[in-house]
Formats: structure tokens, sequence, C-alpha cells
């Protein structure tokens, strides 16, 4: 929750006055201290300004008429106005006129007369020229020479270009010093090697050959040129005083400022009422900061009186974040190469590359909104590599499952202020749930190039949320709206780790913990559908060209799920290795391991119980399993048509197979496979309604020819390595009773075990296969087009070729088809369909069907179409004939329609006997700086009918109501005034 806040730019207090209704974010103070200042400037005195001027040197009220003044700053770029650019880079006026004024001698083709101040050893020496004046034969700027003690330029021109500027010189009240007094405008370019010196790659480096340049209404400049002029190698001192509308820029940040005072030399400065536009990461537009007083304490801390961030544009914004004070702190470490774990040098200086790391501290911190507190938090603490806010996410809703609904997530460094751990990002949960109970969780997620405890890349995550003493019962839909419970404390507990060693090793991790078997369907539906089992295990893999060892274990830490422990196992693999020259391909896979399979227990709730019986392959069995499977191929090019003969063999033996014997199974395979690809092209077609230049047709004709043989059945064994997730097993147990109308004890038909689908596809043709237990007796002839049509697409002189359609056909014919397809000779075809219309419109249809009694037929067609940030609509209708039968529509629309609103809308409908499946209907408002978003929910399945609010600050990288049309709805300011 950075980024959407708003300032209230009033005339602020004195910081001593106590803290004003101003707000901080973490990633603004990224742009102006991290980027601006700590790089280019650097901050001095809180009242610097003012004490140099009170201390006796000058006061510029004593010497020159009308007394400097404090104007109001003033900002036409922030409210919402696009005026030209205050700063005009590269530009000057005409000379200078006054009295005292320095005189500019020497010429440029694109300068005019212009003041020019440093070290500069060609001076008019006992000519009786003023003290001071350039000689007349004195270097332009562009050639001005320097001196081995980092020389400081200081050049002043008018601000605005055909407008005079009145300079005069003052002695001042320290000997060898002088005073420059500028009025009417002034622009100051400064140059000084300590402003283009590279830090090693720092995200603060200003670059070589980098100016800064200060543009001001009046300016003071103390300095003590004249003592330098019998030939020092030092520079000249120089400090600045600058006041009214002062504007200066760093790259993309731009500072709007009343007053500033800066040491040229010291690179020490403050800033007073300063306001600044910046980008930041992760964000696409440009953030503001309002600060009283910045402040640099030492080189490496920076600090922040009266501060206050916002996204808006707006002159007067209405949300924004406040702290009275920010502490930031810049720790410059070494940067390491993820692989080598070495420290890289840059190529310019040669010295080791460094990179920057910024933490920070604030005090007394809230949220505004309207002009209202309304959070507080006394301390924060962040690290602006992950510069998030304590409060991450809130949200409410209500529904018949849970109830009503308060959801919050929370930065858990900033809550407990912690130094996070660089690459980590740990987050809380806090929920309440009216109609089941409190809960809270945890994740942490981590990435780091140089690990923890070990060098090379390491990543992963650690998630839980867990729910205190359940009261209500689980909705799981239809027969199980009433589930009762197995357990009253539930939760989940899952830990996924990968860490690639420096020497090409890796490590991998899991641990899973599940409460009960129902959890995860209840509370994470999309997960338990489409992600991977939570399971423990630990794999530790090296890789060498192309030869794999990997030695692992496995536990099974749910008990009501069917999982198999590897206690130990150990895993060779050789893919790809020439024999014989290039005459023979070489594929090997071979491994060992104690298999222990957990059958999952039988449900203790009585709902699911009525519908529950283990599958055919699932015992409670244990042993020994070792084996290899080998793989010979012999390629020869037979004209065009590329061939490629093979022999495959596997022995594998098995402590126990579903009778608790042991077994040993010699498995053979012999076959072909065949390739001929062949395209034409034709450059004159052309259609601007298609959108078509030039269109190539690309064909690839496979087929694969297999004779295998085995020596005992595949209905013989356990699946120790498992087919389907646990999803997807806990609901074939189901479909015994609700699709087959059996009993417990029966088992589906063969044509419907899951198990001769794998074997009928070909699962076991290749040594990589996933299941060792899937071979037997089988002749298959595959054979496949594939197609597609490109052409090119972009602007003249950008073009690039694109797929325009893709039509891929696979069919399968079976020899022996009483034994291998239940009588059918041909089946398991399957087409895959994609026409790309346009840049926009997608036409999409796929399909499968197999050819025996009550075999499965699916067809889908398709139109998907999308215009970036105005609209997403997918139509699409899907047919299903076999054991389940379905007929659905499937509709979702994104539709901007106006410039502040989203219509949100997605139904699903079965034309068949279930009819309505469910529906969303919701309005996005698009708001200055957040979205907003309301929306109902209706899931006919569970008879649950939900209300969910929910707020998402515009322009943040992967947030979900911003994405539209395949892009994201942009921040405020990026495309001009709203």
């Amino acid at each position: 929750m950075f980024g959407s806040c708003i300032v209230r730019f009033e005339r602020s207090k004195p910081a001593s006055q106590g803290p004003r209704s101003v707000c901080f974010a973490s990633r603004l103070v990224w742009g102006l201290l991290a980027w601006s200042w700590a790089a280019a400037l650097g901050i001095h005195d809180l009242n610097a300004a003012q004490q140099v001027i009170d201390d006796g040197r000058y006061r510029p009220g004593d010497s020159v008429p009308g007394a400097l003044q404090n104007p109001i700053l003033s900002n036409p770029m922030l409210d919402g106005s696009n005026p030209t650019p205050a700063i005009e880079w590269g530009q000057s006026g005409p000379s200078f006129q006054g009295p005292g004024s320095p005189a500019y001698l020497g010429s440029q083709a694109n300068e005019g007369p212009q003041a020019v101040f440093g070290y500069m050893p060609a001076v008019n020496q006992g000519t009786g020229a003023a003290p001071g004046a350039v000689a007349p034969n004195a270097a332009s700027p562009s050639s001005a020479m320097t001196s081995p003690g980092d020389p400081v330029q200081v050049q002043i021109f008018p601000r605005n270009t055909g407008v005079d500027l009145n300079v005069r010189n003052l002695p001042g009240r320290v000997p060898g010093e002088e005073v420059v007094l500028a009025t009417g405008g002034v622009r100051v370019v400064i140059d000084s090697p300590k402003l283009m010196q590279p830090s090693g790659g720092s995200l603060n480096s200003l670059g070589q050959g980098q100016q800064l340049v200060v543009q001001a209404d009046n300016l003071v400049a103390w300095t003590n040129r004249l003592s330098f002029l019998g030939g020092s190698n030092e520079s000249p001192r120089w400090e600045l005083y600058l006041e009214g509308n002062v504007i200066f820029g760093l790259g993309q940040r731009v500072v709007y400022a009343n007053r500033m005072f800066y040491d040229v030399n010291q690179q020490r400065g403050t800033i007073l009422d300063a306001e600044i536009l910046s980008p930041v990461p992760e964000y696409e537009g440009l953030i503001r900061l309002r600060a009283d007083v910045l402040q640099q304490v030492n080189p490496q801390q920076f600090r922040a009186y009266g501060a206050a961030a916002t996204t808006s544009r707006m002159g007067v914004p209405n949300y924004w974040f406040s702290s009275s004070e920010i502490d930031l702190t810049r720790l410059q470490t070494y940067a390491t190469d993820p692989v080598t774990g070495a420290v890289p040098l840059d190529p310019v200086t040669g010295q080791p590359t460094t990179r920057d790391r910024i933490t920070l501290d604030s005090y007394d911190n809230f949220i505004n909104v309207f002009g209202r507190k309304v959070l507080y938090w006394p301390v924060f603490r962040g690290d602006l590599d992950n510069p998030q806010y304590y409060l991450e996410n809130f949200s409410i809703g209500n529904d018949s499952v849970y109830g009503f609904q308060v959801r919050s997530r929370w930065n858990m460094n900033q809550v407990l202020r912690l130094t996070p751990v660089e690459g980590t990002r740990w987050t809380g949960a806090a929920d309440y749930l009216s109609e089941r109970g409190p809960a809270f969780g945890s994740r942490v997620t981590y990435e780091r190039q140089n690990g923890f405890v070990f060098p090379g890349f390491t990543k992963g995550y650690y998630d839980s949320w867990f729910l205190l003493q359940d009261q209500g019962l689980d909705n799981l839909g239809l027969d199980r709206r009433t589930t009762p419970l197995e357990e009253v404390n539930r939760g989940r507990s899952v830990l996924r780790h990968d860490h690639r060693f420096v020497n090409g090793d890796r490590l991998l991790g899991e641990f899973g913990y599940i409460s009960d078997r129902n959890f995860l369907e209840q509370f994470y539906e999309r997960e338990w559908d489409e992600d991977k089992d939570q399971a423990t295990s630990v794999r530790y893999q090296r890789l060498r060209e192309n030869r794999l060892l990997e030695v692992g274990a496995d536990g099974n830490l749910n008990d009501f799920f069917t999982q198999t422990q590897w206690l130990p196992r150990a895993d060779f693999s050789a893919i790809g290795q020439p024999v014989f020259g290039s005459r023979v391909t070489w594929h090997s896979h071979s491994h060992v391991g104690y298999a222990d399979l957990k059958v999952g227990d039988a449900p203790a709730n009585a709902v699911d119980l009525a519908k529950y019986d283990p599958l055919a392959w699932e015992a409670e069995r244990e042993g020994l399993r070792a084996g290899s499977r080998q793989e010979l191929e012999f390629p020869v090019q037979l004209g065009p048509v590329k061939a490629v003969p093979y022999l495959l063999g596997d022995a594998t033996y098995w402590g126990q197979d579903l009778t608790a014997t042991e077994v040993t199974r010699l498995y053979g395979q012999a076959g072909i496979r065949t390739s001929l690809p062949f395209w034409t092209a034709d450059p004159t077609i052309q259609s601007e309604l298609f959108n078509l230049n030039g269109l190539a047709h690309k064909v690839n004709l496979e087929s694969d020819f297999l004779y295998a043989d085995a020596n005992q059945d595949l209905d013989r064994f356990p699946l120790y390595d498992a087919l389907d997730d646990d999803s997807q097993e806990h609901f074939r147990r189901r479909f015994l009773f609700d699709t087959y109308g059996l009993n417990v004890g029966d088992n589906v038909a063969l044509q419907f075990d899951e198990r001769f689908y794998a074997l009928r596809s070909g699962l076991q043709r290749y040594v990589s296969a996933p299941s060792k237990e899937i071979a037997d007796d089988l002749m298959l002839l595959r054979v496949g087009i594939h197609q597609r049509w490109q052409t090119k697409r972009g602007t003249p002189g950008d073009q690039k070729i694109i797929d325009w359609v893709t039509l891929n056909i696979n069919g399968h014919y079976f020899p022996k088809s009483d034994r291998d397809n239940f009588g059918e000779e041909v089946g398991m075809f399957d087409y895959d369909f994609r026409w790309h219309v346009g840049d926009r419109l997608a036409v999409l249809s796929d399909g499968y069907f197999d050819t025996f009694q009550d075999g499965l037929n699916t067809a889908s067609f398709g139109l998907a179409a999308n215009r970036p940030e105005q609209s997403d609509v997918y139509l699409g209708f899907r047919a299903i004939d076999g054991p389940i039968n379905s007929k659905t529509l499937n509709l979702r629309v994104n539709y901007r329609l106006s410039h502040k609103w989203v219509f949100r809308a997605s139904n699903s409908w079965d034309f068949g006997s279930t009819g309505q499946i469910g529906q969303t209907l919701g309005a996005t408002y698009i708001g200055e700086s957040f979205l907003w978003y309301a929306g109902t929910n209706i899931d006919y399945s569970r008879d649950n009918i939900g209300f969910v609010f929910s707020v998402e600050p515009r322009g943040i990288k992967g947030g979900r109501l911003s994405r539209l049309g395949g892009a994201t709805i942009p921040p405020p300011g990026v495309l001009g005034v709203e």
C-alpha cells in the first residue's frame, strides 16, 4: 500500500513546531533521497542557509536594494497542466550587465555570453583589469584547464533566453573571500568530477559526463576564487544559496523548492520546502514527495522532516502517507556474480563492483484520507529493496460459506521493526471469518543471488495459514454441502526451496503439511485443483553436460492422501550420448530406491465415507525397486525424410507387487520415428482485412511406430510413481459411484482406467517416462500433421514473423485392436487450431476423440478479443460426451464503459440438466490513485452467494484489477491529464 496516496500541499510549519499532516512512502524516499541526493548533492545543517547568511560573512539585505525574498513555491506541472519545461538544457542568454560582473571572452557555436567561475590558470595578471576579470584569451568553458585536485567549475546563465541577468561582485567579510550576487532569474551549471564518478554500478551513480543544473530567481555565492589565481593546484571553494522557484533535475527526477543551500566542494546542502517528481522501481508513473527539510547527516545517512508522498497529480490530493521524520541509511556492499560467487570489476574504474542497500526508519506515520488520519503506526522500518508499507492489503466480504470476512496482510519486518534480510519478504495474515473463526498465517518469499549460507542462486517460499477452532461445516458442492469436519484446528504449512550452487549442483526441498483431507478444497480451491501436490521431499542433483545424478528421499506427512515414501532413492540419466561417432545415439535411465506406498486413510466423516473406495492399484506395499532402461537410436536421412529406428529395453525389480510378491519385469520395444518437413511461401499475398503481408505455409509430417512386449502384465503393479495429483485421485474414487453407478469393491472398466489410457498414449516410449510401472504389450502407429501459416506484422522496417494460423492433428492406429484399443483399430484423435485473425482477435478450437463405445469425446470453440486498456472478452463453448456429458457456454467480459468505469462479468451455463453453474458481476471505479472494485459472485453448486469489496493502488506490477485487454491501466499522469 505504498503507491496510491495523496498529499495536502499547504504551507507547512517549521520542523521545530512538531509534525504536520503530511506523509511518507518508502518508494518515494528511494526516488528522492537514494537516487537524487545520495548521488549528487548531500545535505548539510538543518538551517544551513540562514546560518551562512547570519554568520557575518554576508547579508543580502545589507548591500542589495530589496533583500532577497522567500516566494511561495510555485509548481505549474503538478496541477495537471503541461507547460514548457522549466529547465532549458544547453541554452544560455545574453551577456551579463552591471558593475563588477565578469566578462565572457571567447566564443562557442551555440552559446551566448555567460559568466564562468572556476579554476582557470589563464587569468589577467598585472593588466589593470578589475579583480577577478577573466583575461581576454582565457579558455572557453568547453576547453577550460582543470587541476589535479578535483577542479570545480561554476557557470551562471540567465534563467530565460533574451532576459538580462544582473550580477554583482562584492567583497566578503573574510579575507580572500568574495560574494557573487545574481538576481532576475539564474541558471547555475556545476561541473565537478565528484558529480561524474561512477559508484561501481550503483543505482545512485549519475554516470560520467553529467552536470548539475539548478535554476532559481536569485543567487548568493561565496567563493575564494581569487586566492587561487597565483597557481594553486586546488579548486576554489564555492557555496551557493538559491531562493525563489528553485528547480533542478537529476535524470528523470525533477526537484522544486523554495530555498536551497549547496556546498559545491563538499557536496553538502539543505533543501527547504521541497517537492519532487521521481520514478521509483515497480511503479510505472511518477511519485511526488513533499518535505519541509531534507538533510544529510553524513555520507551514509539522510534525514527528512515533515515528509509527504503521493502518486496523485492533482493540486490538492486526497490520499497520502505521512511521517514527521525519516532516517535513511545507505550501506554499500560488493555485488557478486550469482553463478561464480566472484566480485566482478567495473569496466570503467577497474574497481570491484558495488551495490547500495538502503534501509529507512520513519516516525509518527499516518495514512491520510480526505484530510483525516485513518491509520497510525509509531515506528516504521523498511528496506528499499522491498519498499512496502506495513499494511499491504485489506479487504472485506460476505457469503454463506464463511460469513462476514475481514482479511488483512501485514509486512512483518515493519510491524516488528526488524531489519529485513536482503532478498526476502515476510508477510503476516490476520483474518476473521464470522462463520468459521479467527485465522492467522505467515508467508516468506526469498530470492537471493548469493544464498543464505552457501554461495549460489537461491529462491523459494514458505506459506502457512491456520484456522483456530473452526465452528462450521464444509460446503464442497452438491451432495457435500454439509460435510462434517475431521479436525477443528485446521490449516496448512508448505515450504519449497531451490538452491543452485556455484558448481552447477542443485538442491531442491519441499515440506507440505495439511490438517485434513478437505482443507485445501474448502479454503484454497484453485490451488487444490491446479497446483502440484503438497509433499515432503529433498533432492540433490548433479548435472554435467548430458548426465544427471539425483539422490533424494520422500516422506508422507498427510496420511489421508496416497503417496509413496522413498527412503531413499537414487537416479542416473544420460540423454543424447553419441556412440560410434554420430551414427548411434544412446539414452539411459537407471534408478534404485526403497519404496513405501502409503494408502490414504478412509474418511472419518460420513459424507465422504459413503462414496469412498480405493482405486484398483492402491495397496499398502513396500520394498526395493531397482531398474534400468536403455535406448539406442540409429538416425538416417532418406532423401527428404529423417528416419530414426530405435531399440529400447527395460529391466526392473519390485520387492512387492499388488499381491505382496517380488517380481522382475523385462520389457522390450522396437520402432521407427520419421519426420518430413516441407514448406512454401508467397510474398505476393497481401490483405489489409486479415493483416497479411506475404504468407508462408510450413508442414511437418510425423510418425512413430512401435512394437512392445513385456513378460508381466501392467495390472500387477501398484503405482509407486503416481499418474495423477491428490485432487484427481480423490474424485476418481467418487466417479465409481457418481459416474459409473458401481458399488464398493468394484473397479471401473479398463477403458476408463487411467493406467491403460497412459499405456495407449505411449507413455512408455521414452527412457525419461515419469512412471516405471506403465509398460505392457502394445503395437501402435502414431501419425500427425503439424501445420502453421506465417506472415509478417508490424510497422515498416520493424516487422516480425508471427503464426497467423496453426493446426495440429494427431491420430493412433492399433493393429491389435482387441488387445490394445478395446476393439477399435483407430482412435485417440486430437487436434488444436488457432487463428490469429488480427493482433486483438483470435479464434480457438481443440478436441479429443476415442472411438470405442462410451469413449471420451470433447470439442471446444472460442473467440478471444482484447483491446489494451479497453476490453477483454472471451466466449467459448465446450461439449463433452462419454462417461460424463456436458455442453457448457462460458462468457467472460471486462469492458471499459467510460474513462472512469470498467464493467466485469462472467457466466457459465450447462445446456444439460445442470443448468446455471456460476456467475460474477461487478464494476471497477478507476480513481485518481486507486482502483475500487465491488461485485457479487454466485456458485450454484455450493448454493452460495457472495459479495466482495477490494481496493488496489494504480500502477503496481502484478495488480489483478488493473489488467485489462492484456495491458495494465496506467497510473495517473502517464498519459496526460485525466
